[in-house]
């Protein structure tokens, strides 16, 4: 008779620890950022989420936190920009954080993923030591169209399963210490130098690190003022204008900094103030679509499903027992 297999690292958290639904509803604003409670002197947060489908907070959100994102049991697909990726228990994803991303409902869908979220602060900021910006390096250096992916099979992943389970347990421990933060963060630091040492090959000059961040605050600026419920849609020329930019120019460093057009995610917009009605359950489909500026019905119904993964009716029956307001 053969003895099982001892369980590998990812799988004792799995026992170890209690999994929350994935509920992050009202963190978001209406642009789809979502914005974690961080401690002023700890912004660092590590949660443990179950997916199930149907049951999880839909929809693109962006963030300023970095993000490693790890499913620790089944499968998931996740949108980031506009690309799909496929990730199986053991891989390990940076997140573009900049870019909108979320978990795609599919049939079947039962995962369990660790998530480790941070300011960037918390590592490095204006009076570090001229080193510590390289350890964000991995997060800030997503220029190309490659997302930053370790594979639960390559050489480099059993070190990194081990740092970030020891930074779970850590984060979670019952019995911590005076030292607790400081702990945590010298566990953070070490998955984040072996996220380095496998992306090494993405060398990056601190000029461009900081131009980078520089970057994404001058569009954080524009997202914050459409996410206001006055501001007005502003136009490609004046949303440019905004950023102190020329519009071939903003064009292009938005698409890259975002993951979408800018005319695209002022559709995420629509489509995320829509998914916002239709949870409400006072208005009926039509009246919706029409409320947010889609031509018609079946115009509204294919955007919805591309986005969401599902119809607008299915979209509104599940936050309203089964109803569909007509």
């Amino acid at each position: 008779m053969e003895t099982p297999a001892a369980p590998s690292i990812l799988e004792t958290l799995v026992a170890d620890f209690m999994f929350e639904a994935h509920d992050i509803a009202r963190q978001l604003d209406a642009t789809g950022q979502y914005a974690l409670p961080f401690q002023r002197e700890f912004p660092l947060s590590v949660r443990l989420f179950r997916y199930e489908a149907e049951c999880f907070t839909q929809g693109a959100t962006w963030h300023e936190q970095l993000e490693i994102f790890c499913p620790v049991e089944g499968e998931i697909e996740i949108r980031m920009g506009d690309r799909v990726l496929s990730l199986k228990a053991g891989d390990v994803l940076i997140v573009d954080h900049q870019r909108l991303h979320h978990v795609l409902n599919r049939p079947g869908l039962k995962a369990r993923v660790a998530v480790v979220s941070f300011l960037p602060e918390l590592v490095s900021s204006l009076g570090s030591l001229s080193h510590d910006f390289e350890f964000l390096l991995p997060f800030y250096n997503q220029l190309e169209s490659k997302p930053h992916v370790l594979r639960a099979d390559e050489p480099a992943a059993a070190p990194v399963h081990e740092a970030l389970s020891l930074l779970v347990r850590e984060f979670f421990a019952t019995d911590s210490d005076q030292y607790r933060e400081a702990a945590c963060k010298a566990r953070l630091l070490n998955l984040l130098l072996l996220l380095l040492r496998r992306f090494q090959h993405l060398g990056v000059l601190r000029w461009q690190f900081e131009k980078r961040r520089q970057l994404a605050s001058r569009f954080g600026k524009l997202l914050h003022h459409l996410q206001q419920p006055e501001a007005e849609r502003l136009s490609l020329t004046v949303a440019a204008s905004l950023c102190g930019m020329s519009v071939t120019q903003f064009s292009r460093l938005f698409k890259q900094v975002s993951g979408m057009t800018y005319v695209g995610y002022l559709t995420h917009l629509r489509l995320t103030e829509a998914a916002r009605l239709l949870r409400e359950g006072r208005l009926g489909i039509a009246a919706i679509a029409d409320m947010t500026g889609f031509a018609d019905q079946s115009h509204f119904d294919r955007y919805f499903k591309r986005a969401f993964a599902q119809t607008p009716r299915e979209f509104q029956r599940r936050f309203s027992g089964g109803q569909v307001i007509k």
